[in-house]
């Protein structure tokens, strides 16, 4: 069976450059426009609990510091794109949020997660990797084989680090919000850019 994520650029562990990838692809062949939403998951122990994820073991929980989606319209259903899921790529938002989060309330508070919503436009525009987050995590070799993202004018650009502290307001469209606001759906209407 083929799986569509092997289509697509993806280095384990950057799934914000995964999806900052994924989503120029898809503003390339739409002539310079996508709908939708980058969706960044974290909180603020920066420990969310999530489930059918590749990193663990089938049926297994496990934990992310944060982690970073694509979701737009397709057919009139939004649909999440998730490199690092074993649901299937993609997947419509309630089925992705429903197999993917733990009921949160049953869950104690540290492991709760909350998002923050950008529009796909802002995020390819402004999106700046530093990586230095991962740096002494992980060898040299297990970085991106491409240099970091940024965007050409450099006083326009937001951190991997301004995106995931959610208390932070930023001018970029987007919104903030928990997993149980977004069961149902986007925080907000798609943003075209």
């Amino acid at each position: 069976m083929h799986d569509a994520r092997t289509e697509h650029r993806y280095t384990p562990f950057f799934c914000e450059e995964n999806v900052w990838w994924l989503a120029h692809e898809r503003r390339h062949a739409s002539s310079g426009q996508v709908t939708g939403w980058v969706c960044l998951f974290t909180n603020d122990t920066a420990s969310i609990a999530m489930m059918n994820q590749h990193a663990a073991p089938a049926a297994t929980l496990m934990a992310w510091d944060y982690h970073v989606v694509l979701a737009v319209p397709q057919d009139g259903v939004m649909q999440v794109f998730d490199l690092d899921s074993r649901l299937p790529f993609p997947s419509p938002w309630s089925a992705y949020f429903r197999g993917t989060f733990p009921n949160q309330p049953a869950l104690p508070p540290r492991w709760r997660t909350r998002l923050r919503q950008v529009p796909v436009g802002a995020y390819l525009d402004r999106f700046c990797s530093d990586r230095h987050h991962m740096q002494g995590k992980l060898p040299a070799t297990a970085f991106p084989d491409y240099p970091p993202l940024c965007p050409q004018d450099r006083s326009i650009a937001i951190v991997l680090q301004d995106y995931l502290d959610l208390d932070r307001g930023l001018d970029d469209g987007s919104r903030v919000g928990s997993v149980d606001q977004a069961m149902e759906g986007p925080l907000c209407a798609p943003s075209t850019g």
